[in-house]
This record gives C-alpha cells, sequence and structure tokens, in this order.
C-alpha cells in the first residue's frame, strides 16, 4: 500500500508514516472485526490523500474549471468541493490555483 501510494504521488514521509502507524495498531488487533476496520481505516486515509493530490493537482496544471473538476471528483456540489478544499488547504480552489499558476509562471 505505501509503495502505491507514493507512486500515485503521495510524498514519501506521510506514506511511510501511516504505514508505521498501520503496522503500530495492527498488533494491538485481537480480532478479525479489529484487523478489517483498521484496514478499511488506512485504505481510506490514503484514498483521501491521493484524492487531494488529484485535486491539486487539475488545479495547478488544467484548464478544467472548478465546477468540472468538482464534478469529475464525484462532489455533490462546487460548494462542497470548495469547503472541503479550503478545511484541507486553507484557501479555495481559486485562491490556491490562482497562487500556484503564478508560481508557476516565475519558475
Amino acid at each position: 500500500m505505501t509503495r502505491f501510494a507514493i507512486e500515485g504521488g503521495l510524498d514519501s514521509e506521510t506514506a511511510y508514516n501511516t504505514s508505521d502507524l498501520y503496522i503500530y495498531n495492527m498488533n494491538k488487533c485481537i480480532s478479525i472485526d479489529e484487523v478489517l476496520d483498521l484496514h478499511f481505516e488506512m485504505v481510506s486515509y490514503f484514498t483521501k490523500c491521493m484524492q487531494n493530490l488529484k485535486k491539486e493537482n487539475m488545479l495547478k496544471n488544467s484548464d478544467y474549471s472548478c465546477s468540472e473538476i468538482s464534478s469529475f471528483l464525484a462532489f455533490n456540489s462546487q460548494s462542497h468541493f470548495t469547503e472541503a478544499f479550503r478545511k484541507k488547504n486553507g484557501v479555495t480552489p481559486k485562491q490556491f490555483r490562482d497562487k500556484e499558476y503564478k508560481h508557476h509562471i516565475s519558475r
């Protein structure tokens, strides 16, 4: 799972720290249900990380509108996409795109 996450673009520190946490918690599991719950949590976490990376990459490297990106990523609405992005990144998708676009041009 860690290798897949890194190959998918997740930074290696996050991937390895999450993997270490998974292994640590796996040692505490005493039933198959606990193992399944832990596995589901980790897969969900990696999926959210990868989805956030995809959002950022689409904003940085495409001409798709925020509405189109929110639709591609199966958000119920653009406002839900904007709020989820702001909660994770501290800025709106438009603010992120404007900053990254200017940063990309200045390189």
